[in-house]
């Protein structure tokens, strides 16, 4: 038996074949639209917190490697490094 599929259409082109939706098809999609904005506007702001935070702290790590490593160049020269240790 062969068998044919009619595709339905939307349901506002049923009724007299208009080029737009209804105002409330239209107003629902534009109020999804608006909390996904909303959604993905928060997030964005949350992971440029984040970023920033992480920048600082990066900053801050990079300082305290430099003055360590300024720190250990001094007691090499004075003759005062600590020895390596070999950890097996």
């Amino acid at each position: 038996m062969d068998r044919t599929f009619a595709f339905r259409r939307a349901p506002w082109k049923e009724r007299g074949g208009g080029r737009q939706a209804p105002l409330g098809v239209a107003m629902d999609r534009i109020e999804s639209l608006e909390r996904r904005i909303a959604h993905l506007t928060r997030a964005v702001e949350d992971l440029s917190d984040v970023l920033a935070r992480q920048a600082g702290e990066n900053d801050r790590l990079t300082r305290l490697t430099q003055l360590l490593a300024e720190r250990e160049a001094e007691r090499e020269a004075v003759g005062d490094a600590l020895p390596l240790v070999k950890v097996s």
